[in-house]
């Protein structure tokens, strides 16, 4: 069986599409293992102060640090992204309960930060590799301490509650209702 060269040629090219294609189908990165204790380590209040600041500090998007929020179920930001069609503004609101994993890798010195739920929930670019593990650990961790109710700042005192109402209507006989 003779096979023409033009026939030769396009089986050559898609031997190597299809080398080439199968060549980045390598298996994907693990989920990251994250330290799940570190807003039980830090307190509640520390905790959300530090990932205020390292939200402000990510690489990409450029997050704009007074519109950065933390809370005890989610964190906002808006941001700057600059993509390959020019500035664009973002934001974005990652409730915890939804992330389901965090992936954290480098790629050609620049360290990424993605949390996953039924889609892409966020991803983060990060300067240092320290930046996008810490960020991973604390939004794991908030995630995990959903359960736990949000503790009060300390400066707020518990209010009294009264543990027997007086009564909306008079007995017979008496006064008005004291004020």
């Amino acid at each position: 069986m003779t096979v023409s060269k033009r026939t030769q040629g396009w089986l050559v090219l898609c031997v190597a599409l299809l080398v080439t294609l199968t060549a980045g189908c390598g298996p994907g990165r693990p989920p990251y293992t994250a330290n799940e204790k570190l807003v039980a380590t830090l307190g509640e209040d520390a905790a959300k102060e530090k990932l205020k600041k390292l939200l402000s500090q990510a690489a990409a998007p450029q997050v704009t640090g007074a519109t950065v929020e933390v809370a005890h179920d989610y964190y906002f930001y808006q941001a700057i992204d600059l993509a390959m069609f020019g500035r664009g503004f973002v934001s974005q609101k990652v409730f915890f309960a939804q992330v389901q994993q965090v992936e954290v890798w480098e790629d050609g010195g620049r360290h990424y930060c993605k949390l996953i739920g039924e889609d892409k929930l966020d991803q983060l670019r990060w300067t240092t590799a320290a930046e996008a593990r810490e960020f991973a650990d604390l939004v794991m961790s908030f995630k995990a301490n959903l359960s736990a109710p949000a503790q009060p700042k300390p400066d707020t005192a518990p209010t009294a509650v009264p543990t027997s109402a007086p009564s909306a209507t008079p007995d017979a006989g008496s006064g008005p209702p004291p004020p």
